[in-house]
């Protein structure tokens, strides 16, 4: 008969934080071991049953009593007080050249759902959610924005009318499903822009309108805008982005610092590539909204064109000229929210024909 396991430590009575000196002696067995514990003050106590193994260190026994070693229990011992779940687990983290292999695979596959799955999962459910619920996100961030940056436009009335009626007809004439509200402020952040809250509404700067000079240009800015809307792509990148930090937190954890710094790079790398197909897919329904509306798509490349060159407004006369050069050959970075200006107008222009 083998001969028993010793273990020193400090054992524990029912519901009390006192302990004294024991000597715990464990037995093996054809099933569950058999335990005992040799206290300082001469008492023994037989017939322990583990409840539980705690940090490789403590056993809980049924009844209410648990006996804390001196230090943590040897592996094979341990192994006899693990629950089949523990001991699963506790396979599955001890290295083969197997698991590593099925780790490396499970990561190949969470990389293609990143990169396939979930921005048509997104999709659908940003698609599938109720018009309100997302009209609700938009204004919460309207009314942000105006605290914070946006001021009353100082275009005259009768034009923003004009504006909001021709984009209205835009609108019912490429038969939009989403009509969101045209707006106009000053603003001292934004610039020359015009951007699409969740839902709506779509704010058109005043320096937009200002560099644009025609309205049909400022239409086709609004064009573009509406497509983001209609797609409901803002929604599309926060379901996204919730799905792929959900997938971060499983695959790498959040117990350390630097993995969690990782994965919030890697996640907002893919969602900066994310933005720019969301670009794109605008920029190209732009122009056939216009074609619907019986305005000339090429208006939306001249206004891209217009806007690229604002950029090096600012710069040294002397300088200008590279600046404009550097601007209108620039490629897509990982970083870029938008494609790059050569990217952009090469690809509408192979969709206007030229």
């Amino acid at each position: 008969m083998r001969e028993p396991d010793i273990l020193e430590g400090q054992f524990f009575p029912p519901l009390s934080s006192k302990s004294q000196a024991a000597r715990l002696s464990v037995t093996p067995g054809t099933g569950a071991p058999c335990v005992s514990a040799a206290l300082a003050d001469g008492t023994t106590v037989d017939g322990l049953t583990v409840d539980d193994l705690q940090a490789r260190d403590t056993l809980h026994f049924r009844g209410g009593s648990s006996f804390k070693a001196d230090r943590p229990l040897p592996p094979e011992i341990a192994a006899r007080f693990q629950g089949r779940m523990r001991r699963r687990i506790a396979a599955l983290e001890a290295f083969s050249p197997v698991k590593a292999l099925a780790m490396g695979l499970a990561l190949v596959l969470c990389v293609l759902f990143v990169r396939a799955a979930l921005p048509l999962a997104a999709r659908g459910i940003a698609l599938a959610l109720p018009d309100r619920l997302e009209q609700l996100v938009g204004e919460h961030t309207y009314a942000t924005l105006r605290r914070i940056d946006l001021s009353a436009s100082e275009l005259p009335e009768r034009r923003r009318q004009t504006l909001r009626r021709r984009s209205d007809a835009l609108a019912e004439a490429a038969r939009l499903t989403r009509r969101p509200e045209i707006v106009f402020h000053r603003s001292r952040i934004f610039g020359a822009n015009a951007m699409a809250l969740p839902g709506g509404p779509i704010i058109v700067t005043d320096d937009l309108v200002g560099l644009l000079g025609s309205d049909d240009a400022v239409l086709a800015v609004i064009a573009h805008e509406l497509a983001h809307v209609e797609n409901r792509h803002a929604m599309q990148q926060v379901l996204a982005l919730a799905g792929a930090a959900a997938m971060a937190s499983v695959v790498l954890g959040v117990d350390d610092s630097l993995l969690e710094e990782l994965s919030a790079t890697l996640i907002n790398v893919w969602s900066f590539n994310n933005s720019r197909n969301f670009e794109k897919e605008a920029d190209l329904a732009a122009l056939d909204f216009l074609r619907a509306g019986g305005l000339d798509p090429a208006l939306f490349v001249t206004a891209i064109e217009k806007l690229t060159s604002q950029a090096c407004a600012d710069v040294a006369e002397d300088a200008r000229a590279r600046c404009l050069a550097a601007a209108g050959n620039a490629g897509t970075g990982w970083l870029s929210t938008h494609p790059g200006a050569k990217e952009r107008l090469e690809y509408l222009h192979r969709a206007l024909g030229g």
